[in-house]
């Protein structure tokens, strides 16, 4: 079995290529979504009620996620102390879920496992990882992207500027794919990868 992580900057095309990974027989665990998911767990939902109060919880019970991004992507040494704390509720149940996710694809003989995790390196999850791939896109590229998903240009400096430089993101991996390519050349390149990994 086969860890390989899947990193790059905001809207650089990860979910373009985790969809050809499965294509070629990956199995993808989407952290992202994993992590919306424990915010709303009672007892996680129930610290960040304690700090940040009432008004972070929407009507339905729900954690009101744009307003507690606003709280911890402001890019300030406050902010900064606050997304780190947050971080330290989401990580550890997220990899708890990443281990049993792993333990049910040993069970069912799945070979490839795709990682997206856009804090992968900041959680230090890259030592769970056989390989991790770099997905390099030019950033106005990235930002027209973001936008067209409703971002900001504000919000989408405030965001990337709370990860690890993409400089950094892109030393630590062993693989990079062109975030530019189109599908046929993208397909080849991830075939070329599996056989590499």
């Amino acid at each position: 079995m086969k860890v390989i992580g899947i990193v790059g900057g905001i809207a650089s095309g990860k979910s373009f290529y985790t969809d050809i990974f499965e294509t070629e027989g990956a199995v993808t665990f989407k952290a992202d979504e994993v992590a919306h998911d424990v915010l709303n767990e009672r007892t996680i939902k129930e610290k960040i009620r304690q700090r940040w109060g009432d008004e972070i919880i929407n009507d339905n019970g729900t954690v009101n996620r744009p307003k507690l991004a606003q709280i911890v992507f402001q890019g300030t040494e406050d902010s900064d102390m606050e997304r780190l704390y947050l971080e330290s509720l989401i990580f550890p149940r997220v990899k708890k879920r990443f281990e049993s996710f792993l333990d049910e694809c040993e069970s069912n003989d799945v070979y490839y496992i795709i990682l997206d995790a856009a804090l992968l390196l900041e959680a230090n999850w890259d030592k769970m990882c056989d390989a991790i791939v770099f997905i390099d896109t030019p950033e106005e590229v990235r930002l027209e992207r973001a936008k067209t998903r409703g971002w900001t240009e504000t919000e989408f400096r405030a965001r990337e500027a709370s990860q690890f430089s993409l400089k950094k993101k892109k030393k630590r991996c062993q693989f990079t794919l062109d975030g530019l390519a189109n599908k046929d050349d993208a397909v080849q390149a991830v075939e070329e990868l599996l056989k590499r990994v």
